[in-house]
C-alpha cells in the first residue's frame, strides 16, 4: 500500500491506528505516523495513580518517545479521546484534571488531535456514547464558549512558540512538590517553561506567564497550571 500510493503521491501522509508499540510499522516502508494510544495512557495512568510522581510522568513519556525515530515523533497523532474511548472530561471525571491533560498535549512533541467535541469539553462514556452528535444549538447559543476559549488560546500559544512544536524536552522534579509536574520547551531566545499541580495543595510560583489557569497572585492552585516563559 505504501509503495503504491506513494508513486501516485509521494506527499501523501500515511496514518495508522494500533493501540501499542507501533515500531514494526513504522521503518518506512508501512505508515508515517500512528496515533499515539501510549502517550494517552501515560497521562491517563499519572492521573489515576496519585502514589506517582512528576519523575514516573517523565519516565512514561520518555519511554513514549524513546519507541520510534525523530521524524516520527515529530508527527505523532498525540490525542486524549477517540471514536473507540470514553471522551476525556468524562474519563478524567474533573475539568480541571482534563484542561491540565489539554496543557500537555498543547506542549509535547508530535501533532495534536481534537476529536470532534474535545474543544468544548464533550462528555461521553463508552461506545457508542463517546460518538454522540455536537450539540450544535447549544454550541451557537454560546453556551460552550468558555471551553473553546480556552482551547483556542493552548492551539495559539502552540502556534506562538515554535519551541512547543520542537523535539526537546527537559524534565524537573521538586522533591518538596512530588506531584508538581513541571518541563520545559527551549528555544533559540527564550524558553517556555510549564508547570502542572497535580498535587492537593496550592504551591507559590513566581513567573512570566504566557497563559494560566486557577493561577492568582503568585499562587498556582491545586489542578492549576501556569506556563511561563524566560
Amino acid at each position: 500500500m505504501n509503495r503504491e500510493l506513494k508513486t501516485i503521491n509521494p506527499e501523501l501522509f500515511l496514518l495508522g491506528e494500533i493501540w501499542m508499540d507501533s515500531a514494526e510499522w513504522l521503518r518506512g516502508d508501512e505508515y508515517d505516523s500512528v496515533m499515539n494510544y501510549p502517550f494517552f495512557e501515560s497521562l491517563q495512568n499519572f492521573w489515576v495513580d496519585e502514589d506517582a510522581d512528576s519523575r514516573d510522568f517523565m519516565y512514561a513519556l520518555n519511554r513514549v518517545y524513546s519507541l520510534y525515530p525523530e521524524q516520527v515523533n515529530r508527527v505523532l497523532f498525540n490525542h486524549l479521546d477517540t471514536h473507540d474511548t470514553m471522551r476525556a472530561v468524562t474519563r478524567c471525571g474533573s475539568l480541571d484534571i482534563f484542561r491540565q491533560q489539554q496543557a500537555v498535549l498543547m506542549t509535547l512533541p508530535g501533532s495534536p488531535c481534537i476529536y470532534y467535541g474535545t474543544e468544548i469539553a464533550m462528555e461521553g462514556g463508552h461506545d457508542p456514547d463517546c460518538r454522540k452528535t455536537m450539540p450544535w444549538m447549544q454550541i451557537e447559543a454560546g453556551e460552550y464558549e468558555d471551553h473553546q476559549a480556552f482551547t483556542k488560546a493552548l492551539i495559539a500559544l502552540r502556534k506562538t512558540y515554535p519551541q512547543l512544536r520542537d523535539e526537546t524536552v527537559i524534565w524537573h522534579h521538586d522533591p518538596a512538590n512530588p506531584r508538581l509536574v513541571c518541563y520545559d520547551r527551549p528555544g533559540k531566545t527564550e524558553t517556555i517553561r510549564v508547570y502542572l499541580n497535580a498535587t492537593e495543595k496550592d504551591i507559590p510560583l513566581e513567573a512570566d506567564s504566557v497563559f494560566t489557569y486557577k493561577y492568582e497572585n503568585g499562587i498556582l492552585k491545586s489542578n492549576g497550571i501556569l506556563i511561563c516563559k524566560y
